[in-house]
């Protein structure tokens, strides 16, 4: 309907400028100037309006909003990634991995861990940090996504702003990086054996990509709710089924 009258208004404009012989349209400015327009140089004339944003749309002022998947630019080393492996929204979970492995199981114990007897825990050999065919963001995700490592996760923990809040409905940190842009981690808590799960929605494990060069054990990312506790450690529990964040460069 717009439209249609928005057509007629010009076409009444140029046929009133055709019957009068009036060569010169006049535009009278708010702020009292007068610009002449020659009607031979009007191809035609349209209206809008200025956009306005959806209030159902909740989104926070000087903030991006989340989408999953995208690398997030928090102002440190490297990027975050906005969600875990394995979830397609920030809020959500995604998958649970022990160690160094690549795939969920339905049983997370040491006698169905991948690398119960293999070379990463082997005693004398030196070997700290994940092969590429053993990192889960790499895997799942492909091109430079790959699991942090301890000094990013450090790094992640001492330069950024991290408060406890609720994203979607689903609790857990905001992370708030000196960029001023920010990733959200859920309290996805970790499981051990078949049904034993962990503080879901009050704490958060993520794995890193590197063990203990002392004491072979996985180093992780732990929160707690509502808790300024939130640390680099090191865990025996490599066959636990953590949740992973990737990075990229």
């Amino acid at each position: 309907m717009r439209k249609f009258l928005l057509t007629l208004t010009t076409l009444c404009i140029a046929l009133f400028a055709q019957a009068q012989d009036v060569n010169t349209m006049y535009i009278y400015r708010n702020n009292g100037n007068i610009e002449e327009i020659p009607v031979t140089d009007i191809d035609s004339i349209t209206f809008t309006k200025p956009a306005t944003s959806n209030p159902d749309v909740p989104t926070e002022p000087d903030q991006p909003t989340i989408t999953a998947g995208e690398a997030i630019d928090l102002g440190l080393s490297v990027k975050w990634a906005s969600c875990n492996v394995g979830a397609t929204e920030p809020e959500e979970y995604g998958g649970y991995y022990a160690w160094g492995e690549t795939e969920e199981k339905e049983n997370y114990s040491w006698e169905t861990y991948k690398h119960s007897t293999n070379s990463y825990f082997t005693q004398g050999y030196y070997k700290t940090k994940l092969d590429l065919k053993d990192d889960v963001a790499y895997v799942k995700w492909g091109g430079n996504w790959r699991m942090p490592t301890r000094a990013e996760q450090e790094e992640l923990r001492a330069k950024c702003k991290w408060e406890w809040s609720s994203y979607k409905g689903v609790e857990g940190y905001k992370v708030t990086g000196p960029s001023g842009n920010y990733i959200f981690l859920p309290g996805a808590g970790c499981i051990d054996g078949m049904t034993n799960s962990h503080s879901f929605a009050l704490s958060g494990c993520y794995w890193s990509s590197e063990l203990s060069y002392y004491d072979k054990e996985p180093n992780l990312l732990y929160f707690f709710h509502n808790d300024d506790d939130y640390y680099i450690n090191t865990y025996e529990g490599c066959h636990w089924g953590l949740t992973v964040r990737p990075v990229c460069e």
